[in-house]
């Protein structure tokens, strides 16, 4: 009990000194500010790259600070938001706070490249009958709800909060994920696995930055989200190795 009261004092605080410290200027050619954001790793391997050159072209003394999203960072999103400046999570984990739609990504399945009991397409029956991977496993997870939209309960074998993890938990196995395309297609060739497309209509997930109200005065904040909002660009213009949905950027909700 003392610890939890301990640790809503500590990001009570925390957040009370981003207010007062929130800045109505924001130059980036020439701010030092270091700015911590929340992302799955596999938001860094689909936008780290134009992120890393936009940051270099318009703020070279600026830091960005990735922390590796947690289940922590799911679950108490509100929580989460007092003491970092955001976090980049898909439609379903996070309601009713200030938000910018970056890019939707569609669903495909991940399997062993020498799995031959799955051919180009894998079954509605095969989903519930192979082995499962499981990245990020809550009941609000996209992928979960995905599969139960379809009636499907996976047998879960190895839960993992990490996209990268994936292809070496499936190689050589008869285990499947469900992952995204945009993920997929920044695989090397050697990963041992390839992907098959979903035997339903699955709905593209749309991946969002979230941020907490106070930041909305933040000059600062506002030039990091549309730094996020131009990398959602660029990937968009980027030559991908398979057929995708296309990315779109969408505009900020107040």
């Amino acid at each position: 009990m003392a610890t939890r009261l301990l640790d809503s004092v500590e990001a009570a605080v925390s957040g009370v000194r981003r207010v007062l410290t929130a800045e109505r200027d924001f130059d980036p050619t020439c701010s030092e500010r270091e700015f911590r954001v929340a992302m799955s790793d596999h938001t860094v391997a689909v936008l780290g790259s134009a992120l890393s050159t936009l940051l270099d072209e318009l703020a070279p003394n600026v830091r960005l600070r990735i922390e590796q999203l947690n289940t922590g960072h799911v679950s108490s999103p509100l929580h989460t938001l007092r003491t970092i400046d955001a976090v980049v999570l898909p439609h379903g984990y996070v309601r009713d706070l200030p938000r910018l739609d970056l890019c939707t990504d569609e669903w495909v399945c991940l399997v062993s490249a020498d799995n031959r009991a799955v051919g180009e397409h894998v079954t509605i029956e095969q989903l519930s009958e192979l082995p499962w991977v499981v990245s990020y496993d809550s009941p609000s997870s996209p992928a979960v709800q995905q599969r139960r939209f379809q009636g499907i309960e996976p047998r879960t074998r190895i839960v993992v909060d990490s996209f990268t993890a994936l292809p070496y938990l499936i190689a050589g196995t008869n285990r499947i994920a469900l992952v995204y395309r945009g993920f997929a297609d920044q695989l090397p060739t050697g990963a041992g696995v390839r992907t098959v497309s979903c035997p339903f209509n699955a709905h593209p997930s749309l991946e969002t930055v979230w941020w907490h109200p106070m930041y909305e005065a933040d000059a600062g904040h506002r030039w990091l989200r549309t730094v996020f909002a131009q990398a959602a660009q660029t990937i968009d213009k980027r030559p991908r190795a398979r057929p995708h949905v296309n990315t779109r950027l969408n505009g900020e909700r107040p």
